[in-house]
């Protein structure tokens, strides 16, 4: 349980708007920033930190910390961009992880917040690439460790998609489900083991090591980047 927290209420209205918020926090501190926005907003939001223990969690307005988090930046790194579904006050909570805080770490931090314009689709009614897709009605497995949300891609540079995922963790590696890039509801299965993935299917996989990642390729629509944190936890 942290014994410090606070709560600050960025008031952002609704609309094009820019920040960034310099502290520092030490320990157990940390803090709850308030975001207004509006369903088909943009929001990006980045943490340049000095202690690599410093990270961030993103709440869908009504929830908060202890709830399912809409982002974790310990699994998918220090910086978030989506179209937002819902109205109202996201959270932004930014804390050290456990370790850190254990040793009464401190980190000076800046965290740079842009809300701005609407969810756009292409000229065939698709999604926009950075447009989250509703995954409601896919059959997620139980009993799963963590949940969130992979940079993927499904051919296009870069990981401009983000794929949500469970995971079940083991003595041996992990499971995988994650939704395949573009797409609503069809679920791709991997299996990691000694450093090595397969499928629950014959496609044809490929991965390598990038940075604290495996960057994992079934073909060459279907691109995922999988950090360690979500194998082995963090």
């Amino acid at each position: 349980m942290k014994d410090a927290s606070n709560s600050y209420r960025k008031h952002i209205i609704y609309g094009c708007q820019t920040d960034a918020i310099k502290k520092t926090i030490t320990g157990r501190q940390e803090v709850n920033y308030k975001l207004g926005a509006k369903a088909g907003q943009s929001m990006v939001v980045i943490l340049n930190t000095d202690n690599a223990s410093n990270y961030f969690n993103i709440y869908a307005p009504g929830k908060g910390p202890g709830d399912e988090a809409l982002f974790v930046a310990a699994m998918n790194g220090s910086r978030y961009e989506g179209v937002l579904q819902a109205d109202g006050e996201y959270t932004v909570q930014v804390f050290l992880m456990r370790n850190a805080a254990r040793r009464n770490e401190k980190a000076n931090y800046t965290l740079e917040v842009e809300i701005k314009g609407t969810a756009k689709t292409s000229s065939s009614g698709t999604r926009a690439i950075n447009q989250p897709v509703d995954t409601s009605g896919v059959k997620w497995p139980s009993n799963t460790d963590a949940s969130g949300d992979l940079p993927c891609s499904a051919g296009e540079p870069g990981f401009k998609r983000s794929c949500a995922f469970r995971v079940k963790r083991n003595t041996y590696g992990a499971t995988i489900w994650t939704i395949k890039p573009g797409t609503n509801d069809a679920l791709r299965v991997l299996y990691f083991e000694n450093k090595a993935f397969s499928s629950d299917d014959d496609a044809e996989l490929s991965w390598k090591r990038q940075d604290d990642n495996w960057r994992v390729s079934a073909g060459k629509k279907e691109i995922y980047l999988i950090p360690d944190a979500v194998i082995f936890g963090g």
